[in-house]
């Protein structure tokens, strides 16, 4: 009978490429050696197998040999989890800009304000620059703001340029009746441009979509607009309008311009939102502290309907009085439509099915203290977590659920939360693919990198020393302790064999069904502040002191926020493992953003109130 090693190579490297897991390619490799060799060997099995522990995709555009595509992706892993930075600009901001912004796809928005006369507009039109790549510009640059002016009050934008090349922006216009400015209305729209060409989108049938209109005496809206596949999303909140305002959710077939849904809800109950695949959206529910996930599938172009909820996600429990401030959620990027392809050549992109989503919350407990405690947390969990609880077996014949599920049953393995009083939290484009940076709110203080990639976490466990891992030791210079635990090692190859294979080194750690769960530890709730901490590197989890001076440093332990903090009823625990890269260099930044292949540090005036330049700092 025929045996798979009789297949000829041409053959078995097909059957790899097929392989969904990295730690399945290794375990085969491990079996014989004519097959080591040929895994080891094959550039394009090598870049599969890259691909699948960066959590990429391979773009099918790009016109790069295979060998330079690897040796791409190769070192923009390297640098991101090194910090090794590759060039650094900085592009001053001679307008003067407003709040709105938005960084996706390499290009950076943000708002402009005009000034006539002695007085100052609202946003009037959006400045953006394409951001410099190491790869693509060989030689210095100047980088040119370019200019969107749609002629109105810009309320805010949604961007999906890697699979649209689309900008949609929303304004909003006076509809005065007759002289009485307190009667006016504000109409808001949403224009659909193509960003290349500056023009309405040429997909698009209705180029400008009639939102809603609203009495001018309620403060200007807060909106959240997403695009994925064909549907355009926007949330339409009051903050400002008082408790009988209502929130509005409305999703459209944004190239025909037909609207498929419609959702209403009392004031604040929804701030935010993310998509989950083209078909299903999570609102966050701060009323009732919960994940709705909703179904958005079109099923026809009847009249509007409201959203068909799936599952609901508990949140942990708040304490009586205990309120949500303020929610935003970020995850980037989005997801694409299974009919559509990237607009750009560039080797890879990060997979929008495994990118983490980081929420941000402001809680409130005004029963502590004078004016009551104010905390700000941070929550990080992976969009592919919550994909798989809408895929259990448990939802009925309209794969729906009935009973909201606890936080303890679904959240404490696949989240991590962070305490972030001392964290700039104030922009939330802060991540990217399975990435998060932080830095502390005030400057002056260390760039932190947070990669919740499942490889990524065993590969950097390779760099520390072996005979340390498992050891405790107390830190002199900082008095401080540093937790270290010994992952479970499988069998590697022998000293002659890893002379051949210094590709493969970096994998000695992988399980062979890639799936490895991590233990569990506790540690002391009383410490938080200094573990829990996402402005400033953490002190716990098992670390190495690179050359340059920056810190690596793996954690897997289990950490919690504990019930003294007075807004959770119990402590609130999660173990989601992370590789966490610290700068030794500080950096007066007030605020960082993040894309795939570098950080912006912004510069504000002396009020914290104007960004006056970005440095644009290259990793990849």
């Amino acid at each position: 009978m025929a045996q798979l090693l009789d297949l000829p190579p041409e053959l078995l490297i097909r059957i790899f490429l097929l392989f969904d897991n990295p730690g399945d390619v290794l375990a085969c490799s491990r079996t014989n050696r004519n097959v080591y060799t040929l895994v080891v060997e094959d550039v394009r099995i090598q870049y599969h197998i890259e691909t699948l522990a960066a959590r990429v995709t391979n773009n099918p555009k790009c016109m790069l040999p295979i060998a330079e595509r690897l040796a791409r992706l190769k070192r923009r892993e390297a640098a991101w989890r090194d910090l090794s930075v590759r060039r650094s600009t900085t592009v001053p901001i001679s307008y003067s800009p407003t709040g709105i912004y938005d960084l996706s796809g390499g290009v950076y928005f943000l708002g402009e304000r005009q000034h006539i006369g002695q007085l100052a507009t609202l946003t009037r039109s959006l400045r953006w620059i394409r951001l410099p790549s190491v790869e693509e510009d060989r030689e210095e640059r100047e980088i040119q703001w370019n200019k969107i002016d749609v002629g109105k009050d810009i309320a805010d934008l949604g961007l999906a340029l890697d699979e649209h090349d689309l900008v949609a922006v929303a304004f909003f216009e006076v509809q005065q009746n007759g002289n009485d400015l307190s009667r006016a209305t504000l109409k808001l729209s949403v224009q659909l441009l193509q960003l290349s060409t500056g023009r309405n989108h040429p997909l698009a049938s209705q180029p400008t979509l009639e939102v809603d209109s609203y009495s001018i005496a309620i403060a200007p809206p807060g909106l959240s607009i997403e695009i994925v596949g064909d549907k355009i999303v926007l949330l339409l909140t009051f903050p400002y309008g008082g408790p009988d305002v209502i929130v509005k959710l409305f999703v459209w077939n944004w190239k025909t311009g037909h609207l498929h849904f419609t959702l209403e809800a009392p004031q604040m109950t929804y701030q935010s939102l993310f998509f989950l695949s083209p078909d299903v959206l999570v609102l966050p529910n701060t009323t009732h502290h919960s994940f709705e996930l909703y179904d958005i599938s079109v099923s026809g172009k009847g009249a509007p309907t409201a959203p068909r909820l799936i599952r609901t996600l508990l949140l942990p429990e708040l304490t009586t009085g205990s309120d949500v401030l303020r929610l935003a959620c970020r995850g980037e990027p989005n997801p694409m439509s299974s009919k559509s392809t990237v607009t750009h050549q560039e080797p890879f992109y990060d997979s929008a099915e495994d990118a983490i989503i980081v929420v941000n919350l402001l809680v409130q407990n005004p029963a502590i203290g004078v004016f009551g405690r104010i905390i700000n947390i941070t929550v990080v969990l992976h969009r592919n977590a919550l994909s798989k609880l809408i895929a259990s077996p448990e939802a009925n014949s309209q794969g729906s659920f009935s009973t909201p599920l606890p936080y303890n049953e679904w959240g404490p393995l696949v989240t991590r939360w962070f305490a972030a009083n001392d964290s700039s939290t104030r922009w939330i484009t802060t991540t990217c693919g399975q990435r998060f940076v932080a830095m502390p709110k005030n400057g002056g203080g260390q760039v932190v990198v947070r990669d919740f990639g499942k490889y990524a976490t065993r590969r950097a466990l390779v760099l520390i020393p072996e005979d340390e891992r498992g050891s405790a030791e107390s830190r002199a210079d900082t008095q401080r302790f540093i937790r270290w635990r010994v992952l479970p090692r499988l069998p590697v190859r022998d000293e002659e064999e890893e002379e051949e294979e210094e590709d493969a080194e970096d994998w000695e750690m992988a399980d062979e069904d890639g799936e490895e769960e991590f233990e569990v530890e506790a540690f002391d709730a009383s410490r938080l502040d200094t573990y829990l901490t996402s402005g400033h590197s953490s002190t716990f989890g098992q670390e190495v002191i690179l050359e340059s001076g920056n810190i690596v440093r793996v954690v897997t332990e289990s950490t919690s926020l504990p019930v003294s903090l007075g807004v959770f009823k119990e402590e609130v625990r999660s173990s989601l493992p992370f590789v966490e890269s610290v700068t030794e260099e500080m950096y007066d930044y007030r605020a960082v953003l993040v894309d795939d292949k570098r950080i912006l540090g912004l510069m504000l005036d002396e009020n914290d109130e104007r960004i006056i330049s970005v440095d644009i700092i290259n990793f990849a």
